[in-house]
């Protein structure tokens, strides 16, 4: 009786992990990014794993990564024009480090870039994702299924994107003065990095290194975000990690910014008056590493001229 009884619970036991793993798996299916993309919905957050999901193999030679600031300040389309290299935009709104690799792993899938700039402020924001916490095995389970590495997207798995974007970047000339003057102190202390933050960025710079990537460090201008301690944290991390850095807050008068036209809420994120200032500069910087090919006459990207048109026309829509 007492075997009947053992062996019974065992029944029930595994019958509800067999229920528990059907109902993990199948709305899963449904979460996981090649998914959403084919089917064109929202992943809120994740919206940059999306996007790069979507673009066809092999066609972006420099990623552009980071928080709101990173698809703020490089226009991919105006890139393409002057110099014909394929730029993609795939930061994501209050990105993480953790969340920047995330999306780098997923975009290495289909693409093998030859530069990822990544915007620095994305390495300063607080990391409670909790991974590093767990066991292998459970991290494993977390990265293997998508409705819990993508728990955030429930509000809007059947909710379509809207709005137009071009490679990542959207046309915004929205004009919100920024008034508070100069912004970067003389000082030499150092903003302190948290152990997570530098532990995921560690990751990306090791994926970068195992795909034969270079890392680019940069920081766009914005005195809401940057000020003196942050850039000479920054300093202190690309030294460290042999990263080349470029800090545009420090270049902002050669740019030509001008803070009353350029930027679209008080000095917080770049409008596209500032961004083409900003892009021209890094279009530039990108052209003397001698590294990146134009590939303006490949006909597997004829679809860029496409949309190169479509860009022009939305810049001379709203005022440019």
């Amino acid at each position: 009786m007492k075997i009947k009884k053992f062996l019974k619970s065992i029944s029930k036991a595994l019958l509800f992990v067999t229920i528990l793993l059907i109902l993990l798996y199948l709305p899963s299916f449904m979460f996981r990014p090649d998914y959403m993309a084919e089917h064109d919905f929202d992943l809120g957050r994740n919206e940059a794993i999306i996007k790069i999901s979507k673009e066809a193999p092999d066609t972006i030679d420099v990623l552009v990564m980071g928080d709101s600031l990173s698809y703020t300040s490089v226009s991919p389309m105006q890139i393409w024009e002057e110099y014909g290299y394929t730029v993609f935009d795939a930061g994501g709104s209050g990105q993480k480090i953790s969340e920047t690799y995330d999306t780098l792993k997923v975009a290495l899938e289909k693409q093998h870039p030859k530069i990822v700039l990544l915007e620095t402020n994305a390495i300063f924001r607080k990391e409670n994702d909790g991974r590093d916490k767990v066991s292998a095995l459970s991290g494993r389970i977390y990265d293997a299924c998508p409705l819990l590495k993508y728990h955030n997207v429930w509000k809007t798995p059947f909710v379509r994107r809207t709005g137009r974007d071009y490679k990542g970047y959207h046309v915004n000339t929205s004009v919100r003065p920024y008034e508070g003057g100069k912004y970067l102190e003389k000082t030499d202390e150092c903003m302190t990095i948290a152990t997570e933050n530098m532990r995921a960025f560690k990751k990306v710079k090791e994926l970068c290194d195992e795909n034969g990537i270079m890392l680019i460090l940069y920081s766009a201008p914005s005195p809401r975000c940057y000020n003196t301690k942050k850039i000479n944290a920054v300093k202190a991390l690309a030294s460290a990690e042999a990263c080349e850095y470029l800090d545009l807050n420090q270049e902002v008068e050669n740019l030509g910014i001008n803070w009353a036209k350029d930027t679209r809420d008080k000095g917080d994120h770049l409008n596209s008056f500032g961004t083409r200032k900003t892009t021209d500069y890094i279009g530039k910087y990108l052209h003397s590493l001698g590294v990146l090919k134009d590939r303006s006459n490949d006909e597997k990207l004829s679809g860029w001229h496409e949309i190169y048109a479509q860009y022009k026309k939305a810049e001379k829509k709203k005022g440019f």
